[in-house]
This record gives structure tokens, sequence and C-alpha cells, in this order.
């Protein structure tokens, strides 16, 4: 094959790539993720990174000839906000519930479609009038055939809000405590975890340990684990009578090594693995759970009557209220800077800096939501 074939083969692979990230195409209609992007930069574009999957991002879809049609058109309000398609099992599925909801209260949208969420079992309605639905069929009454574009004002002329939420990084105004509070509540509402199961003791301590997608060939470039010298902490922050790990599985490299520092404090030790939603109803049963990296642990917490204290390594807010936070925190960010800047890619020298990063370098601190 001739250089210029492969030159040209090569071009068509990146147009072809161009508008399978920049087009999102459902029911017929393409919405296009800006009408100009914001920034004259590849995300700007639309564009990301290898192994960066756009659809975690909080994306706004908006058609072309709807957004010229905008400038000519009267004002309407923003009737629904539909949710394409459902992220991820339990914990993201949560997240990606939570956002729909705070956004509709932000703007005070009184529907949101969210197709095939497994949260929701069917319509209900929240106590502030916002209608929730996972039907399919119900997606099919609303035309799309305007969006709101989230990075325009918000008296923009807009009908319908179409977008795939899950995480809020790109919002001009981010979600406050409040806001994620008030979502939680909402959704713990109509759809708790273990409601009727009974809380585990006062001094009886679970963690969650993430491996899977955080270790191994793969691992996911978001998901840093706490270093060990956070457990230390959180054991040494109560006099605890029982632990019990939750994982699902045994990936996690420094397992073993907790547990020694567990028992070599005298405390007796179990583990728990089950399926994911067995695993779900028993961290929603602790009092004090303490959280791996990623939105598991927080979309379960927000769904849970029973958790009244949350031990968390680093800048997490999607947390529910009336609840006690004890952060850790690096102090100096040499571990936060190596590991932790979505730059995690289990290097064996990462993976070191997990095993002997010192409690001293650490800050752990309480606030209350």
């Amino acid at each position: 094959m001739n250089r210029s074939r492969r030159g040209s083969q090569a071009l068509n692979r990146r147009i072809r790539r161009f508008f399978r990230r920049r087009v999102y195409e459902s029911g017929g209609q393409v919405f296009f993720s800006s009408p100009w992007p914001r920034q004259l930069t590849l995300r700007g574009f639309g564009l990301t990174p290898r192994f960066d999957k756009k659809r975690h991002g909080a994306r706004v879809f908006v058609t072309p000839f709807a957004w010229l049609g905008s400038f000519f058109s009267r004002p309407s309000r923003v009737s629904a906000i539909v949710v394409r398609e459902p992220f991820g099992r339990m914990g993201n599925q949560t997240i990606q519930l939570v956002h729909a909801v705070a956004y509709a209260m932000r703007w005070s949208i009184d529907k949101a479609l969210l197709p095939g969420n497994t949260i929701l079992t069917d319509t209900t309605t929240l106590s502030n009038g916002l209608s929730l639905s996972p039907q399919v069929s119900d997606v099919k009454s609303v035309t799309a055939s305007r969006a709101m574009n989230l990075t325009l004002s918000p008296g923009a002329p807009r009908e319908h809000l179409v977008m795939n939420t899950y995480f809020s990084r790109e919002l001009d105004t981010p979600f406050s405590d409040t806001e994620y509070a008030e979502a939680f509540d909402s959704i713990a509402n109509v759809a708790p975890l273990a409601p009727t199961a009974r809380a585990l003791p006062e001094r009886h301590l679970v963690i969650h340990l993430r491996g899977g997608d955080a270790f191994g060939p793969h691992p996911h470039m978001d998901y840093a684990q706490p270093p060990l010298a956070f457990y230390d902490l959180v054991l040494e922050h109560q006099a605890w009578a029982q632990v019990t790990i939750v994982r699902a599985d045994d990936s996690h490299p420094l397992e073993a090594e907790l547990v020694e520092k567990i028992r070599a404090r005298s405390i007796s030790v179990k583990f728990q693995s089950a399926s994911a939603e067995e695993d779900a109803e028993f961290l929603a049963r602790a009092r004090s759970l303490v959280s791996s990296r990623g939105s598991f642990v927080p979309a379960i917490v927000g769904r849970s009557r029973h958790t009244t204290a949350l031990y968390l390594f680093g800048d997490e807010r999607r947390l529910r209220g009336n609840l006690d936070v004890y952060r850790v925190t690096d102090h100096t960010g040499e571990f936060w800077e190596t590991c932790c800047r979505r730059n995690w890619h289990d290097t064996p020298q990462q993976r070191e800096l997990m095993r002997s990063y010192p409690a001293s370098e650490l800050l752990l601190s309480h606030e209350r939501r």
C-alpha cells in the first residue's frame, strides 16, 4: 500500500472519529455538543484524549436548526430534562439521577425522563412536584426538537434539555453542597437503600476497598485509591470494636497489609463480598463508613438513612446532608499530584507511594454537612 493511500485512509478514520465523538444521534435526530466551542481546544471542539470516555461529562446537545431558530423565536420555558441512556451500574446511575434532579431544581423544570435507569422502578413524583420517569415510552412523548445549551444564558429560548448527565465538570456554576444535599434527600425519599434493615453497631467500622478498574492492565485514570496511611488515621480516630471490609474482588494490592494493621490493633476483621446489590445493602447499614474513591460509596450514602459518619480521602463533594464527614487531605500534595490528578496508571512507583506515604503528610478534618 503506497504512502498516499495510507494517508487517505488515516484521514478518513480521523474524520469518522470526529463525527462519532462530535455527534449524538437518537430518535432520528442529530444533536451537536455546542454550536461553537467556548475554548479553542480539542476538548472544546468535542474531541477528547484517548481512553477519555466522553459520555462521562455533563454534555448538553442542541440541533443547529434549533440554535439558529432561537434567535427569532420567543423565549419558552424548559419543560423537561431528557437523559438519553443510563450510564454504568448502581453507583453511576444514582449520581446520574442526582445530577438530573439538581438541574431540574436549579431551573425549576418539572419533568426528568431517564429511560432505563434502574434506580427508579416506576414513574414517581417528588415532594417538590418534579416527575421522574424511567419509562422508555415517556421519552417518545417529548419532541426534542430543541435543546437547552448550558453554555448560553439561563434565559435562552429552549424547550428541552437533552443530556447524558454524569459528572458536572463542565457547568459554569458547579452544584453547591446544598444542591447536592437536596437532590440526594429527594431521591432517598423515593428510592432508599436498606430502609427496613437494622443499622450496624456504632463501633462497627465498614471499609469499602475498590479493586477491579482501579488496578491491573487497564486502570481508570480517575480511580487512584487512598494511601495505606489514610486507613491508619481512620483506625486511630475511634476505638473500633469490629471492622468489615467490603470488596467486589481481591485485586486491591494493599488489602493484606491493611488487614495486618487492623489485627495489630486487636480488632476483629471480616469480609463482605457478594453481589453488587447485596454489598450495597450491607454498606447502607453502616453507621461509620470508609469510602473508596469513586461514585459507588457516595451514591450509597446518599440513599442510606443509617450512615452518620463518612471517612473520605480527597475532594469528593457529591454528598448528602445530615452527615459527619471526616475528610483526609494530602497537605503537602505529593501523593495527590502523583496519583490523583487524572494521572493514575497503577505503576510500580505509584503503588509504592500508596504503601509508604507517611501519615504525617496527611491531615484529618471534620465537617458537618
